[in-house]
């Protein structure tokens, strides 16, 4: 029995290499036989080894071999079948091994892709969720501001019926719409004006009892308006200020009138060559027509027919009584003068008049009883004015001394203590009158232009 060799090198290494290349067939054969090829019973007999070789690749590709003609195999071919069938595997695993690593590159590049793709679709959805609540947000605005704009105009429709532009008086309508014999009606926030001076005063003048004989208090104030007129429910009586309306054409009229009035004063100045006591008497006498216009439209609405009828006769009767204001107290035409005065303040007594049949029913612990009190001073002092323009009409004569003191008289009594019972809404009627200043203005320069 043949011993086995002890540390034989291993079948296609180089072991002195240290290398794992593949060793041709040939070479290996060599080496393993001394360098020298011999034949195939000299191999099986010399070299064991290639017989062990021979078995174990038989064994691996399960081929049969007789142990009778082992000795006739061809050692050359067999070593050189198996070199070629370990090239192959070893071809085999490397193209696997690159493979593999080719799959593995991929598979790390689409790894990548994907965390690059869920990033980027993770930030769409972060933006997507921001707009979305800005865009709940916006809704949520938009539904409030249309609640309150609602709430507004319900607000507005309530007020303008509790003043009469829009309920059964006026139902919203000027006076040739058919809203012409509604009763007068205080401008929007005169009523809360006059409470809060009514409040006031009774706080100025301490703790007093009220009709109950209890003390009076910021509650005991009524805001029905008395008569129910006016005003509104519980705490609703802040009425806001009233906006721009349109311009009538009474008051276009009115204020043309007034320009052409002080326009025949400024010429009778001129020809006289100064100020004598007539043109200013007369300057004054339109100044207050103009400021008793002022002072009603500013508290009361005057679209209604007893207004415009009234501002139409006030346009004439100035219209007419400017063409005397060229001549002297002592003369027919400054009779004229004083019968316009007499006239104007006769029209107004009839509005205030008119005013306080309206209110003269109102309770006295609601603020609409300062518009009774007003209304009742102005008839007072315009009564008092009728009848001294009448005292000189009709007892003094062109010639007396006196008609100047007439004069002076019905001037003095025609001023007015400024917002005296009743408060006035002179922001919300005043752009009226600047269409006054503008005409004044206009035709003073094409006056001039024309004297040059």
């Amino acid at each position: 029995m043949n011993e086995q060799p002890q540390a034989q090198p291993e079948v296609g290494v180089d072991n002195d290499s240290g290398n794992n290349d593949i060793l041709s067939p040939t070479s290996t054969f060599e080496s393993a036989n001394g360098g020298t090829a011999t034949t195939s019973e000299s191999q099986s007999t010399s070299d064991p080894p290639f017989v062990d070789a021979i078995a174990e690749f038989n064994d691996d590709n399960d081929v049969v071999v007789d142990t009778g003609t082992s000795t006739n195999i061809d050692t050359k071919n067999t070593v050189a079948a198996i070199f070629t069938n370990t090239n192959t595997n070893v071809a085999n695993d490397i193209r696997t091994t690159t493979t593999l690593q080719r799959q593995t590159t991929k598979l790390t590049r689409l790894k990548e892709k994907l965390s690059k793709t869920k990033n980027s679709l993770a930030q769409e959805k972060n933006v997507k969720a921001k707009l979305y609540k800005g865009l709940v947000k916006l809704a949520a605005e938009l539904k409030d501001a249309r609640e309150e704009c609602t709430t507004m105009k319900e607000a507005i429709k309530k007020n303008q019926e509790e003043m009469g532009m829009g309920g059964a008086n006026g139902n919203g309508k000027t006076w040739y719409e058919g809203g012409m014999w509604r009763g007068p009606e205080l401008l929007p926030g005169i009523q809360a004006s006059a409470r809060e001076r009514m409040i006031r005063m009774r706080q100025m003048a301490g703790p007093a009892p009220n009709l109950n004989g209890n003390t009076f208090s910021e509650d005991d104030v009524d805001d029905s308006g008395g008569d129910g007129s006016q005003g509104g429910e519980g705490n609703n009586w802040a009425i806001p200020r009233r906006g721009k309306s349109a311009v009538s054409l009474s008051d276009l009229f009115f204020d043309l009138v007034i320009v052409t009035a002080f326009t025949r004063v400024g010429v009778a100045i001129q020809d006289r060559g100064g100020i004598e006591p007539s043109s200013f008497a007369y300057f004054i006498i339109f100044w207050l027509i103009w400021g008793k216009e002022a002072s009603f439209s500013t508290r009361f609405d005057t679209t209604d027919l007893s207004c415009q009828v009234e501002t139409l006769l006030t346009c004439f009767a100035v219209l007419f009584g400017s063409l005397s204001s060229t001549a002297p107290f002592d003369s027919d035409k400054g009779t004229s003068v004083m019968v316009l005065a007499a006239f104007v303040a006769m029209l107004h007594f009839l509005l205030h008049w008119r005013v306080w049949f309206w209110f003269k029913d109102v309770n006295p612990s609601s603020e609409m009883i300062a518009v009774k009190n007003y209304a009742v001073y102005i008839m007072v002092l315009t009564s008092v004015e009728v009848i001294t323009w009448m005292i000189g009409i009709f007892v003094f004569s062109e010639t007396s001394r006196f008609r100047g003191l007439v004069f002076l008289v019905a001037i003095l009594v025609s001023f007015r203590l400024p917002r005296t019972f009743l408060p006035n809404d002179f922001h919300g009627e005043c752009y009226k009158y600047c269409w006054m200043m503008t005409m004044m203005s206009l035709y003073h320069s094409l006056e001039i232009e024309t004297l040059e």
